[in-house]
């Protein structure tokens, strides 16, 4: 390869007699550019890579040395050979400049021209060698620094940003000519920068960094990933033709070269560490090797850091799954107290005072009496079971929506009535505030559910109000229909809006609790509601009274005609043959009571068989009221026969299963309707009238 020279003589003569030189010993090996004035030399300097320099000093434009000073400060590394009569003047001036002189005595020119450059040549290499080695064992330096404090670091770092943050700060603080940063990118595959506030070299504010996490899901990584180079470096972001004009408008005031290595856990990117640097070609390939290997100990250290994060995790799972167990313990133990109480305590009663109703001259007054308490009892345990029951079929998923229209008012109303004499029993005032409307207000809703919500909320709010009043109603609000029930009672901590609706718990628990109850009522009213599709909550002060709140969807809502609406059902047929197929005696009676009103015959059977066997000799029957658990003919196949050859009567099967399963399979079956035990009057009364 030729030597490319800059000849600065003003002297023809002179250039003449060096480029003569330079071809009769070196042919084509020199490659020669004259600047024989001031402004040849300023365009020249500039313009082109030399290898060496042939100058004279004394030019006069350059007022004596100016012109060494001028390639010093341009081109410190290129030599240069000093064309002087006498050296003693000038070589006091080249002492203090980096450039490397050589001097040549212009009398001397055609014999030692050759060997001066040769030396020139050689020195420069050498010197390049230095540098490059110099800067070498510099980078080495630096890095086994950074590793040194690196390793200190991973002892003392709990969290995958806190080690981060401080490779940073050992890099900003170690290597004044760069800047390093990281980035943290979430199960979301959204990109975090980290700052790192008065560290050296910390990034410029302002900058979007979320472009680095864009270019590393960009076609161009792509492109370097195919040449198995798992970092993206770019050695001068104005001259790449990977970078985005985005990417360089936005970055070029701080960065000209930059390195930036993906960190992985399980293949893929949790973070960027970025070294960037104003200085294009900044990052060498030694040193980028030795930053790789660094990185890979930086993946290592928040690999571990991950993993103890996760054995912290589940260690701290396993204590509150063990705090968890225990509390569930412990709520078993008091739901099974609170059950026993709740069932032993009204049996007390009803077989206590069914005992004393056998004693002999007993007034009507007292035998009244005992009857009311056995009532109450009854009605006590009846609660309890139900409550057990609805949870049971709540937790199974066995709770099947019956919707139909009812008039809010109405029913609200009903409810009232029912709920009259315990409240007055405590000295309380129960209000109803009706929704005023020109128009009955009709909601298609599940009836069933809908009163059992009110009446918790109204058991619940005479229960623990001991003076004053009740108030309770409905309004409609943007999109639902917004129920209440308010009490001037004792109130509820803030601390148990949310207990008060779990599973078995109470605001007052423990042995000294001063109200009964299994604690699963509000459970319950709390899963009809959002069986509803609605929401339900609580407000109160301690001492002064609550609120109870839900709302339901307003949704299926219709004015109808008053008169429409008030229609009452009642049993229009009169004189119906019924059979009663029941192997209760009890129950038997109660169903000859309720029905005694409207049948002309009533006839009664204990088991399947004979059920079947009667409605052959009777094919007049008008209805049946099935029950389906008996020993023998059970009343799902009794009803199976009956249809066999019987197809009209009328077939409403009862029994205390109240499950899904039940019910469909009497329909199955053959049955018309199903209802449950404990037989209530006006349901079964309303079933029977759908019918006849």
């Amino acid at each position: 390869m030729a030597i490319q020279i800059l000849l600065v003589e003003n002297n023809l003569q002179d250039r003449n007699e060096i480029k003569k030189v330079l071809k009769r010993k070196g042919g084509n090996n020199f490659v020669v550019r004259e600047a024989p004035s001031y402004a040849d030399f300023s365009k020249l300097i500039h313009g082109n890579t030399y290898d060496l320099i042939l100058v004279n000093p004394y030019i006069p434009v350059f007022k004596g040395s100016g012109i060494l000073e001028i390639i010093n400060s341009i081109i410190p590394q290129v030599p240069v050979i000093v064309l002087c009569s006498d050296q003693t003047e000038i070589t006091v001036t080249l002492a203090e400049y980096i450039t490397p002189y050589f001097f040549l005595k212009k009398q001397t020119v055609a014999d030692n021209l050759l060997k001066t450059i040769v030396s020139a040549v050689e020195n420069k290499q050498v010197l390049l060698q230095y540098k490059t080695e110099h800067k070498w064992l510099q980078q080495l330096n630096r890095y086994f620094n950074v590793t040194k404090q690196f390793r200190n670091l991973i002892k003392k770092s709990s969290t995958e940003e806190e080690l981060l943050n401080g490779v940073c700060r050992i890099f900003n603080k170690v290597q004044t000519d760069i800047v390093a940063w990281a980035g943290m990118v979430n199960e979301a595959n959204l990109f975090t920068p980290l700052n790192w506030p008065g560290s050296v070299g910390e990034p410029a504010e302002g900058v979007d960094f979320t472009l680095f996490w864009e270019l590393f899901q960009s076609p161009e990584f792509i492109e370097h990933k195919k040449n198995t180079c798992d970092y993206f470096l770019c050695d001068d972001i104005l001259l790449s033709a990977e970078i985005s004009y985005v990417f360089i408008h936005e970055l070029k005031s701080n960065i000209r070269s930059f390195i930036t290595f993906p960190i992985l856990r399980r293949k893929k990117i949790i973070a960027l560490f970025t070294l960037q640097s104003e200085i294009p070609m900044f990052f060498e390939k030694e040193e980028t090797r030795l930053m790789e290997e660094l990185v890979g100990e930086i993946s290592s250290a928040l690999c571990n850091i991950y993993k103890a994060e996760i054995n912290k995790l589940d260690k701290l799972k396993l204590v509150r799954a063990k705090e968890q167990a225990e509390q569930k313990d412990e709520l078993k133990s008091a739901f099974l107290l609170n059950i026993s109480h709740e069932i032993r305590t009204p049996m007390n009663g009803i077989l206590g005072f069914a005992d004393l109703l056998n004693e002999h001259n007993l007034s009507r007054y007292q035998i009244q009496t005992y009857i009311d308490v056995i009532n109450q009892s009854s009605r006590r345990m009846l609660e309890t079971i139900d409550n057990l029951v609805s949870m049971s079929k709540i937790e199974a998923g066995e709770v099947v929506l019956n919707k139909v229209e009812v008039d809010l008012n109405l029913l609200l109303k009903d409810i009232s009535e029912s709920y009259k004499i315990n409240a007055r029993e405590k000295g309380l005032q129960l209000h109803f505030k009706e929704y005023k409307t020109s128009r009955p207000f009709v909601y298609k809703t599940d009836k069933l559910l809908l009163q059992f919500i009110i009446s918790n909320l109204l058991m619940n709010a005479i229960k623990f109000t001991n003076k004053g009043y009740i108030e309770y109603g409905f309004t409609e609000t943007v999109g639902n229909i917004e129920f209440y029930v308010k009490d001037t009672g004792m109130g509820i901590e803030k601390k148990k809006y949310e207990l008060i609706f779990e599973k078995f718990r109470q605001g007052d628990e423990g042995y000294s609790r001063q109200y009964d109850g299994s604690g699963l009522g509000l459970a319950i009213t709390k899963a009809y509601v959002e069986k509803l599709n609605g929401k339900i909550w609580v407000n109160s002060v301690l001492g002064e009274g609550t609120i109870f709140y839900f709302t339901l969807p307003l949704i299926n809502s219709s004015k109808k005609n008053k008169e429409e609406s008030s229609k009452k059902e009642v049993i229009r047929e009169k004189g119906l043959k019924i059979l009663i197929v029941e192997d209760d005696p009890a129950s038997t009676m109660l169903l000859k009571f309720l029905v005694k009103d409207f049948s002309k015959e009533i006839l009664e059977v204990c088991n399947g068989v004979e059920a079947v066997n009667v409605c052959k000799k009777n094919n007049d029957i008008d209805l049946i009221v099935m029950d389906l658990q008996m020993s023998g003919i059970n009343g799902y196949e009794a009803t199976r026969q009956i249809r066999e050859f019987n197809k009209d009567v009328i077939i409403i099967a009862q029994s205390a299963y109240a499950t899904v399963q039940n019910k469909e399979k009497a329909l199955y079956m053959g049955c018309n309707d199903f209802i449950t035990k404990p037989i209530q009057k006006i349901e079964f009364l309303t079933t029977v009238n759908k019918y006849v």
